[in-house]
């Protein structure tokens, strides 16, 4: 039991993908019609439910790409933060394939070859590991 415990801290620590559902803040949705990021997230669940990614997926209220959207980011306890903008629901499969390789990464820091093609020109942050005492 001891052990299934310490498999779930690690798998949370591993990382997590993060989508604004608020993008577009600053346009008006129509009744009846979803926020652009709102439909990134269910576009990306449908994605991560479709190849049974169990990719840990949150949406989140702004990831302050603004200027930029839609966003989203991968994030993991010790391991760099990504963060991709001027997303579309196009981009679902792709976000899933990061987020797996982004679990799977010890640092984070992946290489251009590990970041699915389509996404390479849509990295718009990246923060470094915040290492303990440094």
């Amino acid at each position: 039991m001891e052990l299934e415990g310490a498999k779930a801290v690690a798998a949370k620590d591993a990382g997590k993908l993060f989508i604004c559902r608020t993008c577009v803040r600053d346009l008006r949705v129509p009744p009846g019609e979803k926020a652009a990021g709102e439909a990134l997230y269910d576009a990306v669940e449908a994605a991560n439910d479709a190849v049974r990614g169990h990719v840990p997926l949150r949406g989140t209220a702004c990831l302050n790409g603004c200027p930029s959207p839609c966003n989203a980011s991968v994030r993991g306890h010790g391991k760099a933060l990504l963060r991709f903008s001027k997303l579309s629901i196009e981009d679902a499969p792709a976000l899933i394939r990061l987020a797996q390789t982004y679990l799977k990464h010890k640092t984070g820091d992946l290489p251009e070859k590990d970041v699915p093609e389509t996404l390479r020109a849509k990295v718009s942050a990246r923060a470094p590991v915040l290492n303990p005492g440094g």
